[in-house]
């Protein structure tokens, strides 16, 4: 009875309500004959039978056996074997496995011997715990594998899965996996449920370095269907439809898989469009390709940077008859003279023009990128998009040394135009100044009172603007065609926060916010700018009001699911045009990736950072690690 629980179908994130809300919508207000393999207690076969089902238990703990008696139409005290041998009784609509198939020696064998047993248009939901968890990759990197009476390492398991491996044993037992939905749960969640005793840098570390972006998946719950019994007939009668990229390789090939720009970008987006839809999804860094991924990918997507490098990269997987996307999230070929450390990007700018070129699809963030970029035939727009999480911040009228400033950014910003009105809020309202990224040097060498952080993961990021109430956010931006070609994320992401913000009265900011109304537009002027931050310092109600607008605002257009769209639109550009499956089973052993070398080509690059006057500004920016870090991950 270890697994006795109750079910609260109200709470969505939960296996039991997955095979429900499966089993419910396949019904479509039928009556089903359902075989629940491992009923336990009847906990669910009693919610089955509850919305109108006709509920076969199958048992072997007798003590479970005898609950379940109670609760369900029928029930047998035995194993799965055992009962098929004995019932006569007819087929099933419905059979399930609810956390069974992991504890069977031979699952594959279950599968395919209850295949008998199902009606014309039965079907199969499962679910099973991912031995891919960030809680088990933290416990491997301190060397143990500590079995638990409860769990993903249960002590009664016999069998462990990814979702690739459960797909690919249902697909051993010719099943045809319908829909696949994951369960979510974090590390820490998990440690404290479980008792892991895990470290915390360890699960810091998995979650910042995990390439394939499924170490929260917990569990999986599917539906599947045999192969010879799948029909447009039988998908439109069932509301059920196939999951349309199932078995697709994309493989995300990023200057730094580390980075805040690189989870922002494609980690989270891409990760929930591979789980929507059917796709396998990995990330890797571009010098560290090898033949098994290039042997692994269909699709392979290339990001920012481009050299001699990437263009025969792109050609290796074009002769492999396979598909490259290029992807754009600002106007490298323009680049501003206060970017000086991107002055190699610039000399770049030929290899950049080739790679998009090259490519077959272009994507970018916002169709003003799209119209200064190369000319492409083949491009899309994929919008920079998030969600909102937790609580939003609160404002209380409060004295103005508890209100806060936040200036946030990856990268060097022009900030010359905010030191004199924020000096003057300082001297007459004594509020708190925090800046975030290498923008903190300009405020302490102005002599401002600040708080400085170092860059975060874009996770961290979230959850730190959450940290402190009565904040206001400012974005500042110079009115340049590069800046004015960048996507306005940092907007959503302030604003899903519940943080009032004043930008510069500047693309992209300008096309989203409303003055006074969702977020307040400023002229990079002194005067301009201190109004702005006076008029929400001394006016909590202000900055409330603001900051509900532009949350319902940013709800209403930067959901993940605009993000999941647009990729549809790219991968279903590109899929038709794929060879067939056998081709990519070629050898490619013989292949030969001819990777530059690390230590020439940092001071080759510092060298091209040209002048000895710029070397120094980005080495006073980035310090001498900061520095090795950029060139190798190719962002001077």
């Amino acid at each position: 009875m270890k697994y006795f629980a109750r079910i609260d179908l109200s709470v969505e994130n939960n296996s039991h309500t997955r095979a429900f809300n499966f089993i419910k919508s396949f019904a479509g207000g039928k009556c089903l004959r359902v075989l629940e393999v491992g009923c336990s207690g009847g906990y669910f076969g009693k919610a089955l039978v509850d919305d109108g089902h006709y509920v076969v238990g199958v048992e072997p703990d007798e003590e479970s056996f005898n609950h379940a008696s109670g609760l369900l139409n029928e029930t047998y005290n035995g194993f799965l074997d055992d009962f098929f041998d004995n019932y006569s009784s007819g087929k099933f609509d419905i059979i399930t496995f609810g956390d069974v198939l992991e504890h069977l020696v031979d699952p594959t064998a279950a599968l395919v011997r209850s295949a008998k047993f199902l009606a014309p248009n039965g079907a199969i939901v499962a679910s099973v715990p991912n031995v891919a968890h960030s809680s088990v990759r933290a416990m491997l990197l301190e060397g143990r594998w500590d079995y638990s009476d409860l769990g993903l390492l249960d002590r009664t398991h016999l069998r462990f899965f990814t979702r690739s491996s459960l797909i690919d044993m249902f697909s051993d037992a010719s099943f045809s996996v319908l829909d696949v939905k994951p369960i979510k749960l974090t590390g820490k969640e998990v440690d404290v449920m479980v008792k892991m005793k895990l470290k915390p840098h360890l699960l810091d570390l998995v979650e910042d370095q995990a390439l394939d972006g499924r170490f929260e998946d917990f569990q999986y719950v599917l539906i599947a269907k045999p192969v010879d019994n799948i029909d447009e007939a039988y998908r439109s009668n069932y509301n059920i439809k196939m999951l349309p990229f199932e078995g697709l390789r994309v493989a995300g090939l990023l200057p730094d898989t580390a980075s805040t720009l690189a989870e922002l970008r494609f980690k989270i987006p891409l990760q929930l469009w591979s789980e929507s839809q059917g796709a396998e999804i990995q990330f890797h860094n571009l010098y560290k390709l090898n033949n098994d991924l290039l042997a692994w990918g269909d699709i392979f997507i290339m990001h920012r940077t481009a050299d001699q490098y990437t263009l025969n990269i792109i050609d290796i997987i074009h002769k492999l008859g396979k598909k490259v996307i290029f992807d754009m999230d600002d106007l490298l070929t323009e680049i501003p003279e206060f970017l000086s450390h991107h002055v190699q990007s610039r000399e770049n700018t030929n290899f950049l023009i080739k790679a998009i070129e090259s490519a077959d699809i272009l994507t970018a963030t916002t169709q003003q990128l799209l119209d200064h970029l190369p000319s492409k035939q083949n491009s899309v727009i994929v919008p920079n998009c998030t969600e909102a999480f937790g609580k939003p911040i609160n404002h209380f009228d409060v004295p103005s040394n508890e209100v806060n400033i936040l200036i946030a950014s990856s990268d060097l910003i022009l900030v010359d135009f905010l030191l004199e009105p924020l000096r003057l809020i300082q001297e007459k309202y004594n509020v708190k100044l925090h800046v975030v990224g290498p923008p903190s040097k300009a405020f302490l060498k102005a002599g401002l009172d600040v708080n400085c952080y170092d860059n975060m993961t874009y996770g961290n990021f979230r959850k730190f603007i959450r940290g402190m109430d009565n904040l206001i956010g400012i974005i500042p931006l110079d009115p340049s065609i590069f800046s004015s070609c960048k996507s306005p994320i940092k907007y959503f992401d302030y604003s899903l926060a519940g943080i009032p913000i004043i930008c510069s009265n500047v693309f992209p900011y300008k096309l989203h916010v409303k003055q006074d109304w969702n977020g307040v537009l400023v002229d990079n002027h002194n005067e301009d700018i201190f109004l702005a931050l006076e008029s929400l310092v001394v006016d909590f109600e202000k900055r409330k009001l603001i900051s509900e607008n532009a949350r319902k605002y940013s709800e209403a257009v930067s959901s993940y699911q605009n993000a999941i769209s647009a990729w549809n639109s790219v991968f279903s550009n590109l899929t038709p045009q794929l060879s067939s499956r056998s081709k990519f089973k070629l050898d490619v052993s013989s292949l030969h990736i001819k990777r530059p070398n690390k230590i020439g080509w940092f001071l080759k690059n510092l060298v091209k950072a040209s002048s000895y006057k710029k070397a120094i500004y980005i080495f006073r920016s980035y310090g001498l690690i900061g520095l090795f870090r950029l060139v190798i991950t190719g962002r001077i």
